[in-house]
Formats: structure tokens, sequence, C-alpha cells
């Protein structure tokens, strides 16, 4: 049977699922079974060692084998560029300077970045380019949408790269299900498991702070991940430290600043030499407790260790600058392949800074056509964005004041709608349904030096109603996911 017909037996199976309740809820059992076994778990809001079940879809999300090859195929270009844009000091200042004017938390960032010497150090960096799939053809089906669609980027994610681990599972997940209702079961990339690719370049950071910095005072050298008191996501966290096979720490700012120095530009906390930071935390402003978590910050960021990220990448991530390299005068500073330049732009869809004047034609038509577009702040972590009439009034609230320079416009990318089942704790539903995927980078870097770049041939797939804006797993909005391409 040929690759389509596969692809086509499987999602057909949709329909056997409708029409067999015993078979579906069975399906359903196996599902959150299978998620269960193989560790797709958040933690219990409540109780602190209770796990619940990570929501999934049923069945695979299906997508375009073109498409995806062509964004797969741009991730080391990405990589590349973002660490260039992070090293460019004026540019990156100049582009944040109206948003840190009313943004206390960016303006903390800067005014870390501005004190360190980042050209001198060694850096780590998880990257993840998130996409959805556009296709202006509405009368066409949702296949052969999918065929026709290309991707178009939503953002490109800087820090805490989430479900680097979770979604490593879920094509395992999908064949044990697809095998029960008698389908194809997915055939996986070789050597394109992202958990592998993120274990090892920690790992290759480690080696490289050990080769730079020999261990001393007999302390051993470690991994320490930086976390939140609150943290559920705990077990995808987990997957990509124990892969690494490196010693880690999992401690809080204030936990790092009770037993935490710097010792001649080394890291010590707890007597031990920190030789990587992951940061799985400090991507918004309740995450800084108070004005020390700032200084612990500003401590780890002047000390040897490999970052990941440092506080350039982070810098590099938000919303304003994403919006300036939509614009192709600014993508070939950084990026210098014309082909690779065309590439990229046509990934990108419309963006306009709220507080420009140049903007004002693109607000208006949003104010009266909101739901061609969404407005987004510069922050991270899901649940920030505006869309349909929350544009029109969040827009009426803050243009022409100082509070616009916090907004980019997006044009809202429009997805083929695929209907799935989601499985949920609240129980299995069945909707249509849009799926974004994330693709995984890995760099490793020392001011123009690239010493590891690298991306997964696996994807994160999330999946959500397609009447649910915002796009996060662990915040409750989507649906882990496997890709199944046409």
């Amino acid at each position: 049977m040929s690759h389509e017909k596969e692809v086509l037996q499987n999602y057909g199976l949709l329909d056997l699922l409708k029409s067999d309740e015993k078979l579906r809820l069975e399906t359903e059992q196996l599902a959150k079974d299978a998620a269960a076994c193989l560790g797709l778990a958040l933690k219990d809001a409540e109780l602190p060692d209770a796990f619940g079940s990570v929501p999934v879809t049923l069945l695979p999300s299906v997508t375009s084998q073109q498409a995806l090859k062509d964004v797969l195929d741009l991730q080391k270009d990405i990589n590349v560029m973002m660490h260039k844009v992070s090293h460019d000091q004026e540019f990156l200042t100049t582009a944040l300077a109206g948003v840190s004017s009313v943004d206390n938390f960016i303006r903390h960032l800067l005014d870390i970045y501005n004190k360190i010497d980042i050209d001198s150090q060694y850096e780590l960096e998880f990257i993840r380019s998130d996409y959805l799939l556009h296709c202006d053809g509405t009368e066409l089906s949702f296949l052969d949408a999918v065929r026709k669609g290309i991707y178009k980027q939503v953002e490109v994610n800087m820090i805490c790269i989430a479900f680097a681990g979770l979604s490593s599972k879920m094509n395992d997940v999908h064949e044990r299900v697809l095998r029960f209702l008698g389908g194809t079961p997915i055939s996986k990339e070789p050597s394109g498991n992202v958990l592998e690719l993120y274990g090892a370049t920690m790992a290759k950071a480690k080696e490289i702070y050990e080769k730079v910095h020999p261990p001393a005072k007999g302390r051993p050298q470690i991994l320490l991940t930086v976390i939140h008191k609150d943290e559920r996501n705990v077990m995808d966290q987990r997957m990509v430290e124990f892969k690494s096979g490196l010693t880690c720490l999992r401690r809080t700012f204030q936990q790092i600043a009770e037993k935490g120095i710097l010792e001649d530009g080394r890291l010590i906390v707890e007597d031990k030499e920190v030789a990587v930071v992951y940061y799985r935390t400090g991507y918004a402003p309740p995450h800084y407790e108070s004005e020390k978590d700032w200084d612990t910050r500003l401590m780890i960021e002047q000390s040897f260790a490999l970052k990941c990220p440092s506080v350039a990448h982070q810098l590099s991530g938000f919303k304003k600058i994403q919006q300036e390299l939509s614009r192709p005068e600014v993508l070939q500073k950084y990026v210098s392949s014309k082909s690779v330049q065309e590439a990229m732009l046509k990934t990108c869809v419309g963006q306009w800074d709220v507080s420009s004047p140049h903007s004002r034609e693109m607000v208006d038509k949003a104010m009266a056509h909101p739901e061609l577009f969404v407005l987004k702040p510069n922050r991270e972590g899901g649940g920030n964005n505006f869309y349909d009439a929350a544009v029109v009034s969040k827009l009426r609230e803050v243009v022409g004041t100082d509070q616009a320079k916090e907004f980019i416009l997006m044009e809202r990318i429009l997805p083929p709608l695929q209907e799935n089942y989601l499985v949920r704790p609240t129980g299995l539903l069945l909707v249509p349904t849009v799926s974004e995927i994330g693709v995984f980078g890995a760099i490793i870097t020392k001011g123009n030096d690239v010493l590891v770049n690298e991306y997964a041939k696996d994807v994160l797939v999330r999946t959500k109603a397609f009447d649910v804006g915002e796009g996060g797993v662990a915040t409750g909005y989507a649906c882990l996911s496997s890709a199944m391409v046409l």
C-alpha cells in the first residue's frame, strides 16, 4: 500500500469511531493508558505528589509533507539568524526601546544585557519555531487544502522550550491507537528525535564548559534547572534533564540567591559548580518576585556557565523582533542567502507595530474586520493574545497612548479544519480542529563562532478546537498530537 493510501486509511478511522460508541470509549481509554505509560503527565495543581493526564488527540493530525519539509529545512538558518540578532546590540536595544519604555520586564532584561560582555560567553540555545498551515482556498476539501497549504510562522520561541520530552512520545501513543483500530502506524524519521537532540546538546555544552574551566576545589560540575514554585510540566523537563546524563539541581531564583555565589566567574550553588543553566522560568513578570530575583538573574548571566537561554537570546524572541524580521530590509542583515531570505519571507504574514504612524491603515482595517487579525503583546506563556471582538476593544484602549508600544498586530493565519476527537480529563470531545507545529532547533555558540547547529526532524504538534485562539497545552488550551503527512 502506498504511503498516501495508508494516511487516507488512517484518516478514515474517524468514521469508524463515530459509528461505534463502544469502540470509541475503549480507544479513548487505550490512548489515556498509553500516554500514562509513556510519561505524558502534568503535575496536579493541588496535590504535590499527584499527576494528571496530558490532553491528547485520539488520532494523528494530518499535514503536508512538502510544507513540513520546507520549514524543517529552514531551522538551521533560523538558529543562526536569531543568534546574530541577539548579538547586534544596537539593533536589539533600538528595536526594543519603545516597548521597554512602558514595560519594566523588558527594561530589566535590557539592563542585564547591557551589563555583560555577551560576545565573550559560550551560549547554549534551544529554539522552537511555531507554524500554522495556511490555505486561501476556502472551497477546498480538508485534504486538498492540506495538500495546497504552506506553513506560516506564528512565533519563534527562545526561552523555556516546552514539550521536547512529551511530544517525542506522541508517535508511540498514536502507533498503539492505530494498531488497535487496524490502521497503519506512522513511520518516524530516523535520527530525528528531539529528546535525543536536546539531551546530547546539553551534554556537549557541559563538555565544552569542562574543557575551558576544568573542575576546581573538588566541586562537581552540574546542570542547574531554574524553575518556579508551581511548575506543573515537570515530566517534560525531567525527560530532557535525564537524557543529558548530567547531575541536575532544580532550584528557584530564591533558592539560588540563598546558596549561590560567583567565585572568579564560576557560579557556585550549594558547593557545586554550575556548568549549564537551563531556564524553565523567567519568561514572564510574575517569575521575578522582587528586585532580588533580578539580581540573581544578573549573577547567573555574569557567570561562565552556558545559559539556555542567555539574556541576549531571550531578548531576540520578543514579538517586536519577529515583526522587524518580517521586513526584507532587516532580514537581509542577518541572512546572506537570497534563496533562504525568500523562503523565510514566504512563511511570514503581515505584522505591524501598533504604535507606528505607518500602521494606522492596518489598525483601521483590524477595527473593521477583527476576525482577520490577532493582537499580540510582547509576552510569552500563552493566554495573552486578543482575537475577534477583543481586538477592537484593546485597540480602542491603547491606540494613541504609550501602551500601544506593547502590541504587535498580526495577520491571522487561516488553517484548514480537521475533525478529530480530543481526549481530555473532562471527557472525549469531537470537534473541528486546527494544528500548530513546532520545529525544534539547538545551537551552541561563542561570539561569531557556531560550534553546534542542529534541528530535530520530528515536530511538536499541538491541536485545539477551531474556535480556541491560544495554543498552550500546559495552560489548558490545546492537546498534544502527532503529524501524519500527505
